[in-house]
């Protein structure tokens, strides 16, 4: 977390938002804005798993509940990996000599969708990146908007985060 002119950031990277306690001390460090930078490829998480729908709700859902900006920037286009078989897996499935000394490659392709984003204090896109390809948004950030914000969500300013290590302790 660090200032930056008037406002307050907090940075994460990809997997942090995906674990409620990290955003949450940005919050008690004060931050009116989360800066998030992905690398996040579409199907990373299997097929029964939309990754896009899922970081959209998760760029909502805090700015919303925390009453920051919070400005996601992630990774656009394609990436071809050649991963060689591990050693194991070449002697579970009985490969000759030839194939045991020179296992074979396993081409992988991961798509990184973009889709960066800003979204307000109140869960609306500031402005959203199209999908699949590189692109660049530019939105506007307001203090008002965050003080605004702040005074209809009263239950952040009683927050005691003291109160929250104490039960941890307890864990």
């Amino acid at each position: 977390v660090f200032k930056l002119g008037d406002f307050t950031i907090a940075v994460f990277i990809c997997n942090d938002l995906w674990h409620p306690s990290i955003p949450y001390l940005g919050v008690c460090r004060k931050a009116d804005i989360f800066l998030n930078i992905l690398n996040s490829s579409e199907d990373s998480m299997g097929t029964e798993f939309d990754n896009i729908e899922s970081w959209k709700i998760i760029n909502t859902f805090y700015s919303r509940v925390f009453g920051v900006y919070n400005v996601c920037a992630n990774r656009a286009g394609e990436e071809a990996w050649e991963i060689k078989k591990s050693v194991i897996a070449a002697e579970t499935a009985q490969l000759g000599p030839a194939e045991f000394n020179n296992p074979p490659l396993e081409r992988q392709i991961f798509r990184f969708w973009g889709g960066s984003e800003i979204v307000n204090p109140f869960g609306q896109t500031v402005a959203r990146a199209v999908l699949h390809k590189p692109d660049e948004i530019f939105g506007d950030i307001s203090k008002d908007l965050l003080r605004r914000k702040k005074i209809l969500l009263p239950y952040l300013r009683n927050d005691d985060p003291y109160f929250t290590h104490r039960e941890l302790q307890h864990i």
